[in-house]
């Protein structure tokens, strides 16, 4: 569902990282997975963003468009949007947690 959604989720690269770090490593013996608070509180998180999914506005090719973009240590994310009376209104969120080789 989240990979789904992704797209209307503000940051959600930074939200998932510390879930996304589970997976991988050996997937032919079990692993017993320590669940710690920084783990819970990514799974809550990933449950409230979930439910508050942000209202997107449909494409509107008459009006002014733009990229706003952002990075962290370990992420990179990006917002899609259109010019509205009353500001900006999202039309797709974008985010890639980086790979270790490129995080610093």
């Amino acid at each position: 569902m989240i990979n789904f959604y992704r797209k209307f989720i503000k940051d959600c690269a930074n939200l998932l990282a510390p879930l996304n770090s589970l997976m991988g490593g050996d997937t032919k013996n079990s692993t017993i997975i320590e669940w710690t608070a920084p783990l819970e509180e990514a799974f809550q998180n990933t449950k409230r963003a979930l439910s508050e999914v942000a209202l997107l506005a449909h494409p509107d090719s008459s009006v002014e468009w733009a990229i706003f973009t952002d990075a962290s240590d370990h992420a990179v994310g990006a917002v899609l949007q259109q010019r509205h009376q009353n500001g900006w209104q999202p039309l797709a969120f974008y985010s890639k947690k980086l790979a270790p080789s490129v995080s610093k």
